[in-house]
């Protein structure tokens, strides 16, 4: 049987998130293939359920990728990866942003630097984010490496650690915070971006903390 992706994992934390059907979406709620995703996007840039803003957004919009290896767990992607050359997982993410015609606003992610090195050998001009919790990597040697981006867990954060990430060329994108006050602290810190579970709290920040973008 088919998965269903339909429960709310904590209703304290989102009390508004439900499983009702949408115009769009409808009441599909089984785990989609990344053309899918894709699929979707295109639709909703498109649906007249949707204003004229929110299609142009639709059409506009960037994708953050992440390859799910873990370093010490090749096992649980199981192809043939090797930990220097592209995957048969590395190779079809690529293939499929080429296909589409979003490689230009799309970005890759990992853990696993080494898939982020694997795909560039198939696409340099993909753009990387280097994904780190509990420290601050070789922000110099990311860099040197192509990286474009450092996405740190938000408790690795510092003031020296933004502006040592700025100095070698990157943008600071830190994971996981929900809180308000939180973002409104980082953002004062510098970073370029936040990753949330609450986008409707950083879109308000946003508009006060970044009303030019």
């Amino acid at each position: 049987a088919p998965y269903r992706c339909d429960r709310n994992p904590d209703p304290r934390r989102f009390p508004a998130q439900n499983s009702l059907p949408t115009p769009l979406a409808g009441d599909r709620f089984g785990i989609v293939s990344f053309a899918e995703l894709l699929d979707f996007v295109d639709a909703y840039a498109r649906s007249p359920h949707k204003t004229a803003a929110q299609r142009l957004a639709a059409e506009r919009v960037s994708f953050n990728f992440e390859t799910k290896r873990v370093p010490a767990h090749p096992e649980y992607i199981g192809d043939d990866f090797d930990g220097e050359n592209p995957g048969t997982f590395e190779t079809r993410v690529v293939d499929v942003l080429r296909e589409r015609g979003v490689l230009a606003r799309s970005v890759l992610q990992c853990f696993n630097f080494r898939s982020l090195w694997a795909a560039q050998k198939l696409e340099p001009a993909l753009a990387l984010t280097a994904l780190t919790e509990r420290g601050v990597p070789d922000l110099a040697g990311l860099a040197q490496r192509g990286v474009r981006c450092w996405s740190p867990g938000e408790a690795d954060l510092s003031a020296e650690a933004v502006a040592t990430a700025h100095i070698h060329g990157l943008t600071v994108v830190a994971w996981t915070v929900n809180e308000v006050e939180r973002m409104r602290a980082l953002v004062d810190l510098g970073v370029g971006g936040l990753i949330s579970d609450r986008p409707d709290l950083l879109m308000a920040v946003a508009r006060e903390r970044w009303p030019a973008r």
